[in-house]
Protein backbone atom coordinates (compact mmCIF):
# COMPACT_ATOMS: atom_id res chain seq x y z
CA UNK A 1 0.00 0.00 0.00
CA UNK A 2 1.35 3.44 -0.88
CA UNK A 3 2.30 5.43 2.19
CA UNK A 4 1.03 8.97 2.49
CA UNK A 5 3.60 11.69 2.84
CA UNK A 6 4.85 12.43 6.34
CA UNK A 7 2.87 15.65 6.60
CA UNK A 8 -0.33 13.57 6.39
CA UNK A 9 0.61 10.73 8.72
CA UNK A 10 2.04 12.87 11.50
CA UNK A 11 2.44 11.46 14.98
CA UNK A 12 -0.75 11.50 17.04
CA UNK A 13 -1.23 11.17 20.80
CA UNK A 14 -2.96 8.33 22.61
CA UNK A 15 -6.30 10.16 22.88
CA UNK A 16 -6.38 11.30 19.26
CA UNK A 17 -7.68 9.82 16.04
CA UNK A 18 -7.60 10.79 12.41
CA UNK A 19 -10.88 11.51 10.68
CA UNK A 20 -11.50 11.48 6.96
CA UNK A 21 -13.33 14.23 5.12
CA UNK A 22 -14.93 12.59 2.09
CA UNK A 23 -15.30 15.44 -0.38
CA UNK A 24 -18.56 15.82 -2.34
CA UNK A 25 -19.05 14.46 -5.83
CA UNK A 26 -20.07 17.70 -7.52
CA UNK A 27 -20.01 16.17 -10.99
CA UNK A 28 -22.45 13.37 -10.20
CA UNK A 29 -20.36 11.04 -12.35
CA UNK A 30 -20.05 7.56 -10.90
CA UNK A 31 -16.45 7.22 -12.09
CA UNK A 32 -15.26 10.58 -10.76
CA UNK A 33 -12.10 10.36 -8.64
CA UNK A 34 -12.62 9.91 -4.91
CA UNK A 35 -11.05 12.86 -3.09
CA UNK A 36 -10.54 13.23 0.66
CA UNK A 37 -8.73 15.15 3.36
CA UNK A 38 -7.70 13.98 6.82
CA UNK A 39 -7.39 15.80 10.12
CA UNK A 40 -6.51 14.90 13.71
CA UNK A 41 -8.93 15.30 16.60
CA UNK A 42 -9.21 14.24 20.23
CA UNK A 43 -12.09 11.93 21.06
CA UNK A 44 -12.60 13.89 24.28
CA UNK A 45 -13.96 16.78 22.18
CA UNK A 46 -16.76 14.47 20.95
CA UNK A 47 -16.31 15.13 17.23
CA UNK A 48 -19.22 14.32 14.94
CA UNK A 49 -18.42 11.50 12.53
CA UNK A 50 -19.66 8.22 11.12
CA UNK A 51 -17.68 4.99 11.48
CA UNK A 52 -17.46 2.55 8.58
CA UNK A 53 -17.85 -1.19 9.12
CA UNK A 54 -16.82 -3.23 6.09
CA UNK A 55 -14.86 -6.17 4.73
CA UNK A 56 -11.38 -5.08 3.65
CA UNK A 57 -11.04 -7.38 0.66
CA UNK A 58 -7.80 -8.67 -0.84
CA UNK A 59 -5.11 -6.05 -0.21
CA UNK A 60 -2.64 -7.74 -2.55
CA UNK A 61 -4.69 -7.97 -5.74
CA UNK A 62 -7.77 -5.74 -5.40
CA UNK A 63 -6.54 -2.15 -5.17
CA UNK A 64 -7.82 1.20 -6.37
CA UNK A 65 -6.44 4.71 -6.04
CA UNK A 66 -8.03 7.65 -4.26
CA UNK A 67 -6.59 11.09 -3.52
CA UNK A 68 -6.05 12.36 0.02
CA UNK A 69 -4.95 16.00 0.24
CA UNK A 70 -3.83 15.71 -3.36
CA UNK A 71 -1.69 12.62 -2.76
CA UNK A 72 -2.49 9.30 -4.41
CA UNK A 73 -3.30 6.56 -1.94
CA UNK A 74 -4.18 2.93 -2.61
CA UNK A 75 -7.14 1.28 -0.88
CA UNK A 76 -8.79 -2.06 -1.37
CA UNK A 77 -11.36 -2.30 -4.13
CA UNK A 78 -14.20 -2.91 -1.68
CA UNK A 79 -13.37 0.24 0.29
CA UNK A 80 -13.09 2.22 -2.94
CA UNK A 81 -16.58 1.08 -3.93
CA UNK A 82 -17.87 2.10 -0.49
CA UNK A 83 -16.37 5.58 -0.74
CA UNK A 84 -17.84 6.11 -4.21
CA UNK A 85 -21.31 5.32 -2.91
CA UNK A 86 -20.98 7.17 0.39
CA UNK A 87 -19.87 10.55 -0.93
CA UNK A 88 -22.54 13.19 -0.94
CA UNK A 89 -23.45 15.47 -3.82
CA UNK A 90 -23.08 18.85 -2.13
CA UNK A 91 -21.45 18.46 1.29
CA UNK A 92 -18.51 16.88 3.08
CA UNK A 93 -19.02 13.57 4.87
CA UNK A 94 -16.82 12.93 7.92
CA UNK A 95 -15.83 9.30 8.44
CA UNK A 96 -13.55 7.11 10.49
CA UNK A 97 -12.16 4.22 8.44
CA UNK A 98 -9.47 1.99 9.91
CA UNK A 99 -7.72 1.34 6.60
CA UNK A 100 -7.04 5.06 6.13
CA UNK A 101 -7.28 6.67 9.56
CA UNK A 102 -4.77 4.28 11.15
CA UNK A 103 -1.21 4.39 9.79
CA UNK A 104 -0.95 0.78 8.66
CA UNK A 105 2.83 1.14 8.27
CA UNK A 106 3.32 2.06 11.94
CA UNK A 107 3.00 -1.10 14.11
CA UNK A 108 2.99 0.85 17.38
CA UNK A 109 0.23 3.23 16.33
CA UNK A 110 -1.72 0.38 14.82
CA UNK A 111 -1.57 -1.54 18.10
CA UNK A 112 -2.98 1.15 20.37
CA UNK A 113 -5.42 2.53 17.82
CA UNK A 114 -6.95 -0.94 17.51
CA UNK A 115 -7.41 -0.95 21.28
CA UNK A 116 -9.36 2.32 20.92
CA UNK A 117 -11.74 0.96 18.30
CA UNK A 118 -14.55 0.20 20.74
CA UNK A 119 -14.53 3.83 21.88
CA UNK A 120 -14.22 5.03 18.29
CA UNK A 121 -17.36 3.16 17.27
CA UNK A 122 -19.21 3.95 20.49
CA UNK A 123 -18.63 7.70 20.12
CA UNK A 124 -19.61 7.87 16.46
CA UNK A 125 -23.13 9.15 15.83
CA UNK A 126 -23.74 6.36 13.33
CA UNK A 127 -22.11 3.24 11.98
CA UNK A 128 -22.32 2.64 8.25
CA UNK A 129 -22.19 -1.06 7.41
CA UNK A 130 -21.03 -1.46 3.82
CA UNK A 131 -22.71 -4.54 2.35
CA UNK A 132 -21.03 -4.14 -1.04
CA UNK A 133 -22.21 -3.21 -4.49
CA UNK A 134 -25.46 -4.58 -5.86
CA UNK A 135 -24.39 -7.64 -7.83
CA UNK A 136 -24.34 -7.45 -11.61
CA UNK A 137 -26.98 -10.19 -11.85
CA UNK A 138 -29.42 -8.21 -9.67
CA UNK A 139 -31.50 -5.37 -11.06
CA UNK A 140 -31.58 -2.12 -9.06
CA UNK A 141 -35.39 -2.19 -9.16
CA UNK A 142 -35.43 -5.60 -7.48
CA UNK A 143 -32.92 -4.47 -4.86
CA UNK A 144 -35.12 -1.45 -4.09
CA UNK A 145 -38.10 -3.80 -3.75
CA UNK A 146 -36.14 -5.87 -1.21
CA UNK A 147 -35.51 -2.76 0.88
CA UNK A 148 -39.16 -1.75 0.48
CA UNK A 149 -40.20 -5.18 1.78
CA UNK A 150 -38.21 -4.57 4.99
CA UNK A 151 -39.72 -1.11 5.37
CA UNK A 152 -43.21 -2.55 4.90
CA UNK A 153 -42.64 -5.31 7.47
CA UNK A 154 -41.28 -2.73 9.93
CA UNK A 155 -44.29 -0.42 9.81
CA UNK A 156 -46.74 -3.21 10.65
CA UNK A 157 -45.86 -2.92 14.35
CA UNK A 158 -46.74 0.78 14.39
CA UNK A 159 -50.35 0.52 13.27
CA UNK A 160 -53.40 -0.99 14.94
CA UNK A 161 -54.84 -2.32 11.70
CA UNK A 162 -52.32 -3.97 9.38
CA UNK A 163 -54.87 -3.83 6.57
CA UNK A 164 -54.57 -0.04 6.61
CA UNK A 165 -50.96 -0.25 5.42
CA UNK A 166 -50.77 -0.19 1.61
CA UNK A 167 -49.26 -3.42 0.32
CA UNK A 168 -46.22 -2.76 -1.93
CA UNK A 169 -46.94 -3.30 -5.60
CA UNK A 170 -44.36 -6.06 -6.01
CA UNK A 171 -46.54 -8.38 -3.89
CA UNK A 172 -48.98 -8.44 -6.80
CA UNK A 173 -46.46 -10.36 -8.91
CA UNK A 174 -45.03 -13.60 -7.57
CA UNK A 175 -42.15 -13.34 -10.04
CA UNK A 176 -41.29 -9.79 -8.95
CA UNK A 177 -41.49 -10.77 -5.28
CA UNK A 178 -39.15 -13.72 -5.83
CA UNK A 179 -36.66 -11.45 -7.60
CA UNK A 180 -36.85 -8.99 -4.70
CA UNK A 181 -36.21 -11.79 -2.21
CA UNK A 182 -33.31 -13.06 -4.33
CA UNK A 183 -31.84 -9.57 -4.20
CA UNK A 184 -32.33 -9.34 -0.44
CA UNK A 185 -30.71 -12.73 0.00
CA UNK A 186 -27.48 -11.37 -1.48
CA UNK A 187 -26.96 -9.22 1.64
CA UNK A 188 -28.12 -11.87 4.11
CA UNK A 189 -25.84 -13.71 6.50
CA UNK A 190 -25.80 -16.72 4.17
CA UNK A 191 -24.19 -14.83 1.28
CA UNK A 192 -22.60 -11.61 2.53
CA UNK A 193 -19.18 -11.67 4.20
CA UNK A 194 -19.94 -8.67 6.44
CA UNK A 195 -21.87 -10.90 8.85
CA UNK A 196 -18.86 -13.19 9.34
CA UNK A 197 -16.36 -10.54 10.48
CA UNK A 198 -15.09 -10.90 14.03
CA UNK A 199 -15.78 -7.20 14.79
CA UNK A 200 -19.24 -7.04 13.24
CA UNK A 201 -21.31 -7.34 16.42
CA UNK A 202 -19.42 -4.74 18.42
CA UNK A 203 -19.35 -2.31 15.51
CA UNK A 204 -23.09 -2.81 15.10
CA UNK A 205 -24.28 -2.40 18.69
CA UNK A 206 -21.92 0.25 20.06
CA UNK A 207 -22.98 3.31 18.00
CA UNK A 208 -26.43 4.79 18.68
CA UNK A 209 -27.44 4.17 15.06
CA UNK A 210 -26.55 1.69 12.35
CA UNK A 211 -27.32 1.88 8.65
CA UNK A 212 -26.74 -0.84 6.07
CA UNK A 213 -25.40 0.63 2.83
CA UNK A 214 -25.94 -1.53 -0.23
CA UNK A 215 -24.64 0.13 -3.36
CA UNK A 216 -26.68 3.36 -3.62
CA UNK A 217 -29.37 2.04 -1.24
CA UNK A 218 -29.66 2.61 2.51
CA UNK A 219 -31.52 0.46 5.05
CA UNK A 220 -31.62 1.68 8.64
CA UNK A 221 -30.91 -1.04 11.18
CA UNK A 222 -33.87 -0.05 13.37
CA UNK A 223 -36.12 -0.60 10.34
CA UNK A 224 -34.59 -4.01 9.69
CA UNK A 225 -34.81 -4.82 13.41
CA UNK A 226 -38.54 -3.97 13.60
CA UNK A 227 -39.12 -5.93 10.41
CA UNK A 228 -37.29 -8.88 11.95
CA UNK A 229 -39.34 -8.73 15.14
CA UNK A 230 -42.57 -8.65 13.17
CA UNK A 231 -41.39 -11.48 10.94
CA UNK A 232 -40.47 -13.71 13.87
CA UNK A 233 -43.58 -12.69 15.80
CA UNK A 234 -45.66 -13.65 12.77
CA UNK A 235 -47.05 -10.19 12.01
CA UNK A 236 -47.89 -10.84 8.38
CA UNK A 237 -51.24 -9.67 6.98
CA UNK A 238 -53.39 -12.37 5.43
CA UNK A 239 -53.23 -10.52 2.10
CA UNK A 240 -49.60 -11.54 1.56
CA UNK A 241 -49.69 -15.10 2.95
CA UNK A 242 -50.22 -16.64 -0.50
CA UNK A 243 -47.13 -15.00 -1.96
CA UNK A 244 -45.06 -15.91 1.09
CA UNK A 245 -46.20 -19.53 1.01
CA UNK A 246 -45.04 -19.92 -2.60
CA UNK A 247 -41.54 -18.57 -2.00
CA UNK A 248 -38.55 -20.27 -0.39
CA UNK A 249 -37.74 -17.87 2.44
CA UNK A 250 -35.43 -20.02 4.54
CA UNK A 251 -32.64 -17.48 4.05
CA UNK A 252 -34.97 -14.77 5.37
CA UNK A 253 -35.66 -16.79 8.52
CA UNK A 254 -31.91 -17.00 9.11
CA UNK A 255 -31.40 -13.30 8.41
CA UNK A 256 -34.26 -12.22 10.66
CA UNK A 257 -33.01 -14.41 13.52
CA UNK A 258 -29.56 -12.90 12.96
CA UNK A 259 -30.87 -9.35 13.06
CA UNK A 260 -33.10 -9.78 16.10
CA UNK A 261 -30.03 -10.91 17.96
CA UNK A 262 -27.79 -8.45 16.15
CA UNK A 263 -25.87 -11.35 14.63
CA UNK A 264 -24.37 -12.41 17.95
CA UNK A 265 -22.73 -15.76 18.63
CA UNK A 266 -21.03 -15.62 21.98
CA UNK A 267 -21.49 -14.45 25.53
CA UNK A 268 -19.82 -11.05 25.29
CA UNK A 269 -22.01 -10.16 22.35
CA UNK A 270 -25.14 -11.20 24.25
CA UNK A 271 -24.06 -8.80 26.97
CA UNK A 272 -23.59 -6.07 24.36
CA UNK A 273 -27.13 -6.67 23.12
CA UNK A 274 -28.67 -6.60 26.59
CA UNK A 275 -26.76 -3.44 27.44
CA UNK A 276 -27.61 -1.76 24.15
CA UNK A 277 -31.34 -2.41 24.48
CA UNK A 278 -31.53 -2.21 28.30
CA UNK A 279 -33.81 -5.21 27.89
CA UNK A 280 -33.42 -8.92 28.64
CA UNK A 281 -35.03 -9.96 25.38
CA UNK A 282 -31.85 -11.82 24.27
CA UNK A 283 -32.29 -14.12 27.27
CA UNK A 284 -35.85 -14.88 26.17
CA UNK A 285 -34.72 -16.27 22.82
CA UNK A 286 -34.67 -20.07 22.96
CA UNK A 287 -31.50 -20.48 20.91
CA UNK A 288 -29.66 -22.62 23.44
CA UNK A 289 -31.23 -26.07 23.20
CA UNK A 290 -29.52 -27.78 20.29
CA UNK A 291 -28.20 -31.19 19.34
CA UNK A 292 -24.94 -29.50 18.32
CA UNK A 293 -24.43 -26.42 20.52
CA UNK A 294 -21.43 -24.16 20.26
CA UNK A 295 -18.99 -25.36 22.94
CA UNK A 296 -17.59 -23.18 25.69
CA UNK A 297 -20.31 -20.57 26.09
CA UNK A 298 -22.49 -20.12 29.19
CA UNK A 299 -26.10 -21.26 29.18
CA UNK A 300 -27.47 -17.70 29.05
CA UNK A 301 -25.53 -16.80 25.91
CA UNK A 302 -27.23 -16.75 22.54
CA UNK A 303 -26.10 -19.53 20.24
CA UNK A 304 -27.23 -18.60 16.74
CA UNK A 305 -25.82 -21.83 15.38
CA UNK A 306 -28.83 -23.34 17.11
CA UNK A 307 -31.26 -20.79 15.63
CA UNK A 308 -34.38 -22.72 14.58
CA UNK A 309 -35.81 -22.41 11.11
CA UNK A 310 -39.29 -20.97 11.38
CA UNK A 311 -40.33 -21.94 7.87
CA UNK A 312 -43.19 -23.86 9.46
CA UNK A 313 -44.20 -21.19 11.91
CA UNK A 314 -41.93 -21.37 14.96
CA UNK A 315 -42.04 -17.97 16.63
CA UNK A 316 -39.74 -17.99 19.68
CA UNK A 317 -40.94 -14.68 21.11
CA UNK A 318 -44.71 -15.03 20.99
CA UNK A 319 -46.16 -12.16 23.00
CA UNK A 320 -42.84 -11.05 24.48
CA UNK A 321 -43.08 -7.30 23.72
CA UNK A 322 -46.51 -7.17 25.38
CA UNK A 323 -45.63 -8.83 28.68
CA UNK A 324 -44.49 -6.75 31.65
CA UNK A 325 -43.48 -9.19 34.38
CA UNK A 326 -40.97 -6.76 35.91
CA UNK A 327 -43.59 -3.98 36.04
CA UNK A 328 -41.30 -1.57 34.14
CA UNK A 329 -38.47 -1.89 36.66
CA UNK A 330 -35.31 -1.04 34.71
CA UNK A 331 -32.27 -3.24 34.46
CA UNK A 332 -29.17 -2.19 36.41
CA UNK A 333 -26.91 -1.60 33.42
CA UNK A 334 -23.85 -0.70 35.49
CA UNK A 335 -24.19 -3.96 37.41
CA UNK A 336 -24.43 -5.85 34.14
CA UNK A 337 -21.32 -4.25 32.65
CA UNK A 338 -19.24 -4.36 35.83
CA UNK A 339 -19.67 -8.05 36.50
CA UNK A 340 -20.26 -9.75 33.15
CA UNK A 341 -16.69 -9.98 31.92
CA UNK A 342 -15.38 -12.12 29.12
CA UNK A 343 -13.17 -14.09 31.51
CA UNK A 344 -15.70 -14.64 34.26
CA UNK A 345 -18.60 -15.42 31.95
CA UNK A 346 -21.11 -14.80 34.75
CA UNK A 347 -24.10 -12.58 34.06
CA UNK A 348 -25.16 -10.59 37.14
CA UNK A 349 -28.77 -9.42 37.33
CA UNK A 350 -31.02 -7.96 40.01
CA UNK A 351 -34.45 -9.44 40.57
CA UNK A 352 -36.84 -11.24 42.88
CA UNK A 353 -37.53 -14.90 43.57
CA UNK A 354 -41.21 -15.49 42.80
CA UNK A 355 -41.75 -19.23 43.15
CA UNK A 356 -40.19 -22.69 43.00
CA UNK A 357 -41.20 -25.48 40.64
CA UNK A 358 -42.43 -28.64 42.38
CA UNK A 359 -43.71 -30.74 39.45
CA UNK A 360 -42.77 -31.04 35.77
CA UNK A 361 -44.36 -33.03 32.96
CA UNK A 362 -42.81 -33.01 29.51
CA UNK A 363 -44.60 -33.57 26.17
CA UNK A 364 -45.64 -37.06 25.16
CA UNK A 365 -43.89 -36.89 21.81
CA UNK A 366 -40.31 -36.71 20.61
CA UNK A 367 -38.82 -33.37 19.51
CA UNK A 368 -40.02 -32.84 15.96
CA UNK A 369 -41.06 -30.14 13.56
CA UNK A 370 -44.18 -32.17 12.77
CA UNK A 371 -46.58 -32.84 15.63
CA UNK A 372 -49.79 -34.64 14.86
CA UNK A 373 -53.04 -33.26 16.20
CA UNK A 374 -53.57 -36.55 18.03
CA UNK A 375 -50.22 -36.41 19.87
CA UNK A 376 -50.66 -32.73 20.68
CA UNK A 377 -54.13 -33.24 22.18
CA UNK A 378 -52.91 -36.33 24.06
CA UNK A 379 -50.19 -34.28 25.73
CA UNK A 380 -52.42 -31.30 26.47
CA UNK A 381 -55.23 -33.41 27.93
CA UNK A 382 -52.80 -35.08 30.33
CA UNK A 383 -51.54 -31.65 31.37
CA UNK A 384 -55.14 -30.52 31.95
CA UNK A 385 -55.66 -33.39 34.40
CA UNK A 386 -52.47 -32.49 36.25
CA UNK A 387 -53.56 -28.85 36.36
CA UNK A 388 -56.74 -29.91 38.16
CA UNK A 389 -58.95 -28.33 35.52
CA UNK A 390 -61.87 -30.30 36.92
CA UNK A 391 -61.77 -27.93 39.91
CA UNK A 392 -63.75 -25.30 38.06
CA UNK A 393 -63.92 -22.54 35.51
CA UNK A 394 -61.10 -20.45 37.00
CA UNK A 395 -58.56 -23.23 36.63
CA UNK A 396 -59.84 -23.99 33.13
CA UNK A 397 -59.40 -20.34 32.16
CA UNK A 398 -55.87 -20.27 33.60
CA UNK A 399 -54.97 -23.42 31.66
CA UNK A 400 -56.40 -22.02 28.44
CA UNK A 401 -54.53 -18.72 28.90
CA UNK A 402 -51.31 -20.63 29.43
CA UNK A 403 -51.71 -22.59 26.20
CA UNK A 404 -51.99 -19.42 24.13
CA UNK A 405 -49.63 -17.29 26.20
CA UNK A 406 -52.59 -15.03 27.01
CA UNK A 407 -52.39 -13.62 23.46
CA UNK A 408 -54.03 -14.58 20.18
CA UNK A 409 -53.96 -13.44 16.59
CA UNK A 410 -57.10 -13.07 14.56
CA UNK A 411 -57.42 -14.99 11.32
CA UNK A 412 -57.92 -11.88 9.18
CA UNK A 413 -54.77 -9.79 9.65
CA UNK A 414 -52.91 -11.70 12.40
CA UNK A 415 -52.77 -8.72 14.73
CA UNK A 416 -51.76 -9.82 18.24
CA UNK A 417 -54.23 -9.00 21.03
CA UNK A 418 -54.84 -9.99 24.65
CA UNK A 419 -56.83 -13.20 24.94
CA UNK A 420 -60.46 -13.05 26.00
CA UNK A 421 -62.20 -15.55 28.24
CA UNK A 422 -63.70 -17.03 25.08
CA UNK A 423 -60.21 -17.50 23.58
CA UNK A 424 -59.04 -19.23 26.76
CA UNK A 425 -62.12 -21.46 26.73
CA UNK A 426 -61.50 -22.43 23.08
CA UNK A 427 -57.92 -23.39 23.94
CA UNK A 428 -59.10 -25.45 26.92
CA UNK A 429 -61.67 -27.30 24.78
CA UNK A 430 -59.01 -28.09 22.19
CA UNK A 431 -56.72 -29.48 24.90
CA UNK A 432 -59.35 -31.69 26.48
CA UNK A 433 -61.52 -32.77 23.57
CA UNK A 434 -59.64 -31.96 20.39
CA UNK A 435 -62.37 -29.52 19.39
CA UNK A 436 -60.55 -27.35 16.90
CA UNK A 437 -60.23 -23.63 17.76
CA UNK A 438 -59.77 -20.94 15.10
CA UNK A 439 -56.72 -21.59 12.91
CA UNK A 440 -54.64 -18.75 14.34
CA UNK A 441 -55.34 -19.96 17.90
CA UNK A 442 -54.25 -23.50 17.07
CA UNK A 443 -50.98 -22.21 15.61
CA UNK A 444 -50.43 -20.14 18.73
CA UNK A 445 -50.93 -23.22 20.92
CA UNK A 446 -48.46 -25.13 18.79
CA UNK A 447 -45.87 -22.37 19.15
CA UNK A 448 -46.32 -22.21 22.91
CA UNK A 449 -46.16 -25.93 23.68
CA UNK A 450 -43.72 -27.18 21.03
CA UNK A 451 -40.69 -28.52 22.91
CA UNK A 452 -42.13 -27.11 26.15
CA UNK A 453 -42.61 -28.72 29.54
CA UNK A 454 -45.63 -28.14 31.77
CA UNK A 455 -44.96 -27.35 35.42
CA UNK A 456 -46.72 -26.59 38.70
CA UNK A 457 -45.10 -24.38 41.33
CA UNK A 458 -45.04 -24.53 45.12
CA UNK A 459 -47.73 -21.83 45.12
CA UNK A 460 -49.86 -23.95 42.75
CA UNK A 461 -49.37 -21.68 39.75
CA UNK A 462 -49.18 -23.40 36.36
CA UNK A 463 -46.75 -22.60 33.61
CA UNK A 464 -44.65 -23.61 30.64
CA UNK A 465 -40.87 -23.81 30.44
CA UNK A 466 -38.42 -25.49 28.12
CA UNK A 467 -37.67 -29.21 28.10
CA UNK A 468 -34.76 -28.79 30.50
CA UNK A 469 -36.99 -27.53 33.33
CA UNK A 470 -36.77 -29.69 36.47
CA UNK A 471 -38.43 -29.78 39.92
CA UNK A 472 -36.53 -27.50 42.27
CA UNK A 473 -35.82 -24.90 39.60
CA UNK A 474 -36.69 -21.40 40.76
CA UNK A 475 -38.87 -18.84 38.98
CA UNK A 476 -37.35 -15.35 39.00
CA UNK A 477 -38.32 -11.98 37.60
CA UNK A 478 -35.25 -9.94 36.65
CA UNK A 479 -35.43 -6.19 36.25
CA UNK A 480 -35.42 -5.24 32.60
CA UNK A 481 -37.21 -8.44 31.61
CA UNK A 482 -40.71 -8.76 30.27
CA UNK A 483 -41.00 -12.49 31.08
CA UNK A 484 -40.00 -14.55 34.12
CA UNK A 485 -37.08 -16.98 33.90
CA UNK A 486 -36.26 -20.34 35.44
CA UNK A 487 -32.84 -20.83 37.01
CA UNK A 488 -31.23 -23.63 39.04
CA UNK A 489 -29.24 -22.93 42.21
CA UNK A 490 -25.61 -24.07 42.20
CA UNK A 491 -24.65 -26.20 45.22
CA UNK A 492 -21.29 -24.47 45.70
CA UNK A 493 -22.55 -20.86 45.88
CA UNK A 494 -25.89 -19.60 47.24
CA UNK A 495 -26.04 -16.60 44.87
CA UNK A 496 -24.95 -18.32 41.67
CA UNK A 497 -27.30 -20.21 39.38
CA UNK A 498 -27.42 -22.10 36.12
CA UNK A 499 -29.65 -20.38 33.60
CA UNK A 500 -32.49 -22.56 32.27
CA UNK A 501 -34.66 -20.28 30.14
CA UNK A 502 -37.69 -18.07 29.87
CA UNK A 503 -41.03 -19.32 31.10
CA UNK A 504 -44.72 -18.49 31.16
CA UNK A 505 -46.38 -18.53 34.59
CA UNK A 506 -50.05 -17.68 34.79
CA UNK A 507 -50.71 -14.76 37.11
CA UNK A 508 -47.34 -12.98 37.03
CA UNK A 509 -46.86 -11.99 33.38
CA UNK A 510 -48.13 -8.42 33.73
CA UNK A 511 -46.48 -7.18 36.92
CA UNK A 512 -48.85 -8.86 39.38
CA UNK A 513 -45.93 -9.99 41.56
CA UNK A 514 -45.20 -6.37 42.39
CA UNK A 515 -48.84 -5.47 42.99
CA UNK A 516 -49.58 -8.26 45.48
CA UNK A 517 -49.72 -6.61 48.90
CA UNK A 518 -49.48 -10.00 50.59
CA UNK A 519 -46.16 -10.79 48.94
CA UNK A 520 -42.89 -9.64 50.53
CA UNK A 521 -40.37 -8.76 47.85
CA UNK A 522 -36.68 -9.37 48.47
CA UNK A 523 -34.45 -7.91 45.81
CA UNK A 524 -31.29 -9.88 45.20
CA UNK A 525 -28.37 -9.91 42.80
CA UNK A 526 -27.60 -13.34 41.36
CA UNK A 527 -24.90 -14.58 39.03
CA UNK A 528 -26.01 -16.68 36.06
CA UNK A 529 -23.84 -19.32 34.40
Amino acid sequence: MVTLSSHIYTTISRDEVRLLKLLPDVSGADNAAVKCDTYVVSLSTRPKYEALSYVWGDRATEKNTIRISGTEFEVTKNLHNALRNLRLRDSVRTLWIDQICINQDDPDEKSWQVQMMLDIYRLSFRCLAWMGEIRDDIDLTDAKAGVEFCEYMAILSEVEDAKAVPVPTFFASLDHFKRAMRALKSISNSENLWWTRIWTVQEAVLPPNLCLVWGPLHLEWNVLSRASENWIEGTKPASIHLVLSKTNLEFLDDLMCQVVDVATHYASNTIDLISCESDLRPLAMELRISEDPTPGIPRWALDLKACPSNSEGYYPLHGYPHYNAASDRPMDRELLLSTATKTKMVLSLKGILVDTIKFVEGPQYAPSREISNENLVKTLSSWAVLANCSAGINQQQAFGRMLIGDFVRNDQDWVLSRASSSDAHDAFLFATSGESPPNAARQTIWRMVKDAAFFITEKDAIGLGNRETKPGDEVWIFYGGKMPFTIKKRPDNPVEYDFIGRCYVDGIMFGEAFEDGNRTLHEQVVGLH
